[in-house]
């Protein structure tokens, strides 16, 4: 990226977006937990994008190319992410003493490691997808950045949080899956982009900060929620792998123990 005709604000989140796609590249090179590396390297992806979609109206068409192959990677290791992610939501469920749970944990280990093998055996390392988070880098340096200013950050932000009033009213009022997934993705990128807009303001100082986004709900108020919508997600994630690894005799009651779950005032609910 060229310093030249760059604001302050520019050149600091240019340094955010490349910092996140170089954590994503260390997270997928991490040999000695590969599924906390596949974990890791999905959250920082997913922050990439969250901070580049605040450039969207600067950055225009030149962004799309990027966004599309960060999606597709994030995509790639979803698979993965969600067969570790179940594990942690069936021993969630085997705390209140249901002990079957921890059975069907076992075997969602299991299955989570032969996914690694397999992925594994088709890219070695992580090779290829550590070459296209290095493609990406580059891609994003080459951004124009010289368009961007802190009042296009400020009306992607009223975008964002306009969205997600908008899709909790759409749930609220017709609560269904897919009002949940969507409503629950647009959480976490306001989440994700409030935690890049804090890291900005420290890093611009208040004058050059004068402009930028700040009010809202607080990033714990996002955090919570976006932990409880994610919850249910995985809930519902857990209740499509059941059918792999669960006895078939055992699945009515242990999908009843999730619809149980998903209640209002439950744990998901």
């Amino acid at each position: 990226m060229s310093d030249h005709d760059v604001t302050p604000v520019a050149q600091a989140l240019a340094a955010i977006a490349d910092a996140q796609c170089r954590a994503a590249m260390r997270a997928l090179g991490n040999v000695e937990d590969r599924h906390d590396g596949v974990h890791q390297a999905r959250k920082a992806i997913r922050r990439l994008r969250a901070t580049l979609i605040l450039c969207r109206k600067a950055f225009g068409d030149a962004l799309l190319p990027v966004d599309r192959d960060l999606q597709r990677l994030a995509s790639s290791l979803s698979s993965l992410r969600d067969a570790q992610a179940v594990i942690g939501t069936a021993e969630k469920l085997a705390t209140d003493g249901h002990d079957e749970w921890l059975a069907v944990a076992d075997a969602l280990r299991r299955r989570r490691d032969t996914l690694l093998d397999d992925a594994l055996a088709k890219d070695p390392g992580f090779k290829r997808r550590c070459h296209q988070l290095r493609a990406a880098r580059q891609a994003i340096s080459a951004l124009p950045w010289s368009q961007l200013r802190a009042k296009t950050l400020r009306k992607a932000w009223e975008k964002t949080t306009s969205k997600v009033d908008e899709l909790a009213e759409e749930h609220a009022a017709r609560p269904t899956a897919a009002s949940l997934h969507r409503w629950r993705r647009r959480v976490r990128r306001q989440r994700l982009q409030l935690e890049t807009l804090r890291k900005l303001h420290k890093k611009v100082g208040p004058h050059a900060a004068a402009h930028l986004p700040h009010k809202g709900k607080t990033l714990h108020e996002l955090t919570k929620l976006a932990e409880q919508l994610g919850f249910r997600q995985d809930l519902q994630v857990l209740r499509s792998a059941l059918v792999q690894v669960a006895d078939p005799a055992r699945l009515p009651h242990l999908r009843g123990r999730i619809r149980d779950e998903l209640k209002p005032g439950s744990r998901g609910g």
